[in-house]
């Protein structure tokens, strides 16, 4: 009788405790996943706000808008530098397994052709918000998978699922209705459709103008110019994903796992600064040897800027702080969770910062490019359940 009891005791024991770590794992999930939104939320929201809005200066004399991408990126790389010294720091302190794999970890230099690529793709990044808005930048930089896939059929002849490619077709879809102004309809012989969401004289100059190609700084062709170099940007981007898995699969190992996130974390954001200054260091260089009003170095004019502008320096530091403590909760995320829940965080979160971009600056959407949206997450759902079957299939 008494083992029975006892018996029965343990059973209770070990439910409570596991029902007390499933709820534990469900509070550190939402808390993670809350810093996530509130870290890259408020990192959208700054971005926009430091390269697209204008500058007031304290007196009210002037304005002046920041254009100055290579500064702003050794700022945001330098804190996430120092973020992850720290979060590797403690790392070695806390997780005896890291401390002991810390001789194994790969030289800094093997981060040296990654760090360059994503050191190259921010400032093209930044520079596509000149050409199109916020919303369809993000929703372009959604389509990463398009050249993914491109490149490994053209290169590696790899082959894909229907799953697959009507997720890459519907993807596509939703940026190019995205894409599409009300202006543009009229280009395409829709005129009394563009009718119903233009002013009348809006419609009749452009009317004149032969459909469409205006010089208005809001043409299809700047937004082409602005789809480029987001397609540039990817390409970049994509190479950076592949060298970083190819480090972590070359020094894997079965009792230690891959390195540690925050290694990687540190290693690209340092060889970031260190390729920026490098440069901002060589422009200033150069421009101190010409005449006086032709010495223009970035770093010079952001200088300036800041010194005229000394609100900017508040959105820069939460731009920088936001990027790097976001990057802190992605590897925790990859380290405590599964991927899918990642991915699923990712994707909402876009989806997020493109309603607060719309309502906060007022880009106007218009129908066609709402149902772009649908249509465009809807392929982003499907990649991601494309992926999960791809990899039972292959377990």
């Amino acid at each position: 009788m008494s083992t029975t009891k006892a018996t029965v005791k343990i059973a209770e024991e070990a439910e409570q405790a596991l029902e007390k770590s499933s709820f534990s794992r469900a509070v550190e999930l939402v808390i993670s996943a809350v810093g996530l939104y509130a870290s890259f939320l408020t990192w959208g929201y700054m971005q926009e706000k430091i390269t697209g809005s204008p500058y007031v200066s304290p007196d009210g004399s002037s304005q002046g808008r920041w254009e100055f991408s290579y500064v702003l990126n050794i700022c945001m790389t330098g804190v996430g530098s120092v973020l992850g010294f720290i979060a590797f720091t403690l790392e070695k302190q806390l997780r005896p397994a890291v401390r002991q794999n810390a001789h194994r970890l790969p030289s800094p230099f093997t981060y040296l052709k990654p760090a360059l690529s994503n050191t190259l793709a921010s400032p093209i990044g930044y520079h596509a918000l000149k050409f199109i808005n916020f919303p369809m930048m993000l929703l372009a930089k959604s389509c990463k998978l398009v050249p993914v896939m491109f490149m490994g059929w053209a290169l590696n002849g790899e082959t894909y699922s229907r799953a697959e490619l009507s997720a890459v077709s519907l993807i596509s879809l939703g940026v190019a209705l995205f894409t599409i102004k009300p202006k543009d309809l009229v280009g395409l012989g829709l005129q009394g459709v563009a009718a119903k969401f233009m002013a009348p004289e809006k419609l009749q100059e452009v009317l004149s103008a032969g459909g469409g190609g205006d010089d208005d700084g809001d043409s299809l062709t700047f937004r082409l110019i602005g789809l480029a170099l987001v397609s540039t940007n990817l390409l970049f981007d994509g190479y950076t994903n592949s060298a970083q898995k190819s480090i972590n699969d070359r020094f894997k190992t079965k009792e230690y796992g891959s390195p540690s996130p925050f290694y990687t974390m540190l290693m690209m954001n340092t060889w970031s600064v260190a390729l920026m200054a490098s440069w901002l260091g060589l422009d200033w260089g150069l421009s101190a040897l010409l005449p006086g009003q032709w010495r223009t170095s970035e770093l010079t004019r952001a200088v300036a800027f800041l010194s005229a502008y000394p609100q900017v320096w508040v959105d820069l530091a939460l731009f920088c702080l936001a990027n790097a403590v976001g990057q802190l909760f992605i590897f925790y995320i990859i380290r405590a969770f599964n991927p899918v829940i990642l991915v699923t965080l990712t994707v909402t979160r876009k989806f997020f910062s493109i309603l607060i971009s719309i309502v906060r600056f007022g880009h106007a959407v218009y129908p066609w490019q709402g149902f772009g949206m649908v249509i465009l997450f809807s392929g982003l759902i499907l990649t991601e359940s494309a992926g999960r079957n791809k990899k039972k299939k292959a377990d």
